[in-house]
């Protein structure tokens, strides 16, 4: 209704719940009001109105200071909010369902290469970034909602590991944390931060899970595989450079032979016989394989001497008083046996047997002739007279490691077979034969005391430690626990 000569009102006429219009007229100086302020407000100066309850109608007045006023019908259409679930989180490659309880609208995303949203709002995530859902009424009502998809990488790697074997998975997505919960966890386990798997029980099957601080999860189902049985290594545990080769066997057929140092011993990889290359120690290990890839291991260390004589004859020095004697311990026959000083010290060609004459040093050798070629050993044997104690001749030949387990700190002590100066090599090795530590060492009067201190960078294990003096060979078996 128009009263006086003001201006018609002009705008929308109709406005969405929640949503604003804007009202004008061409006479200025007037003042707006709604009948209605329960079902729109509007603006008293600016003629902005806001849309509160649906389905209703109210008058919006424009009134000038001459009491001329004019009246507008303005209907306010219902539009619920779109409701985007908050405490499920929106990832990469996962879904979730939008709603608004105004029926009859239709979704859209306005970036579907981050988002796509379907006719019932589901929204699933396609890359990481924002868009924005928006859900539109036959009235032209829009109800709008920012969504945001976080990134989530696949998981990556082997679907299957052997059991008490490790396989690594990987997420091209970083900073996230991996569990195996539950039943999980006891078929197997998983590095929080590595991604190392770990096979705990064959034949079945775990849920592995990559959770980043977003909450985006990403899950893997990796298979324990058996591994097969293997028996242990038998047979000899030296063998020489000179003398014949030693042959491995192991009970369980199938599998085959490798050296950790072919440049120690070589060994046939279907036969187990063992040559000896050059003098230090080494590590045979059998290996079998099943259908399903697995593969179990048994391992020997070798140690490999300059001859093939027996501790009394070989490798060391000895003393003994005159008239004393000294049998030969060598399962070799057909050799011969001589002294350089027979003044000093006698010894039977056949036999070997030694016999103290006078007190002095004398180099008993040993010479055989065979298949292999000639072979040859040097024993130097250093006689005492009858008026020295015992115990200023005898040599124990004992060194020892202590303490065993250690950090890597570790003390080698004792006794060379020589009560004489002495030069030694003192090697550290892993079970693969790799050298991770090496010193020249003095042994005053045949004694050792050396202070050993390995890098902190070792991994924990089984190591070898390994003493040369001449022909003498000591070797230690020691546990790392850093």
């Amino acid at each position: 209704m128009r009263v006086g000569t003001i201006s018609t009102i002009s705008g929308p006429t109709s406005v969405c719940v929640g949503q604003n219009i804007t009202l004008t007229d061409a006479a200025p100086g007037g003042i707006w009001s709604t009948s209605a302020p329960s079902i729109a407000t509007v603006g008293s100066s600016s003629g902005i109105v806001t849309g509160l309850a649906g389905g209703l109608t109210a008058n919006i007045t424009y009134t000038l200071g001459s009491s001329c006023s004019v009246a507008y019908t303005l209907t306010v259409n219902s539009l619920s909010p779109t409701s985007v679930p908050g405490t499920v989180p929106l990832c990469e490659g996962t879904t979730t369902i939008a709603s608004n309880s105004t029926l009859g609208g239709v979704w859209s995303s306005a970036n579907t290469s981050v988002a796509t949203i379907g006719s019932t709002g589901t929204i699933t995530g396609i890359s990481a970034g924002t868009t924005v859902i928006s859900y539109v009424l036959g009235s032209g009502c829009t109800a709008l909602s920012s969504v945001t998809i976080n990134p989530l990488a696949p998981i990556s790697g082997p679907s299957s590991v052997c059991k008490l074997q490790n396989i690594t998975l990987n997420d091209a997505t970083p900073g996230g944390l991996w569990t195996s919960a539950g039943t999980s966890a006891t078929i197997a386990s998983i590095g929080s931060s590595t991604g190392i798997v770990t096979g705990l029980a064959a034949n079945l099957a775990a849920t592995l899970t990559y959770t980043l601080g977003t909450g985006c999860k990403a899950m893997m189902t990796v298979s324990v595989l058996p591994i097969p049985t293997v028996g242990n290594i038998t047979g000899p545990s030296s063998v020489s450079v000179s003398g014949s080769p030693i042959t491995l066997s192991n009970t369980t057929s199938g599998g085959a032979w490798t050296s950790s140092n072919t440049a120690r011993a070589t060994v046939g990889s279907g036969t187990g016989v063992v040559t000896g290359v050059s003098v230090g120690i080494l590590i045979i290990t059998y290996s079998v394989t099943n259908t399903s890839g697995c593969t179990s291991i048994d391992t020997k260390v070798i140690t490999v001497g300059p001859s093939p004589f027996g501790p009394n004859i070989g490798f060391r020095t000895v003393t003994l008083l005159t008239g004393a004697k000294l049998p030969a311990d060598n399962t070799y026959e057909g050799g011969i046996w001589i002294s350089d000083d027979y003044g000093i010290a006698q010894v039977d060609a056949e036999t070997g047997t030694i016999t103290g004459i006078a007190p002095g040093r004398a180099n008993i050798s040993y010479t055989q002739t065979g298949d292999n070629g000639t072979i040859s050993n040097i024993t130097t044997v250093i006689v005492k007279s009858q008026t020295e104690s015992i115990n200023q001749i005898t040599i124990t030949g004992k060194v020892v490691l202590v303490p065993n387990p250690n950090k890597g700190d570790f003390i080698v002590k004792g006794n060379l077979n020589t009560a004489e100066d002495a030069e030694a090599v003192l090697e550290v090795t892993d079970m693969l034969g790799k050298t991770v530590y090496k010193a020249n060492i003095n042994a005053t009067n045949g004694k050792i005391n050396e202070h050993v201190l390995l890098s902190n960078n070792l991994p924990n294990g089984m190591y070898l430690l390994s003493i040369h003096s001449g022909a003498e060979i000591y070797v230690f078996h020691f546990v790392l626990e850093q």
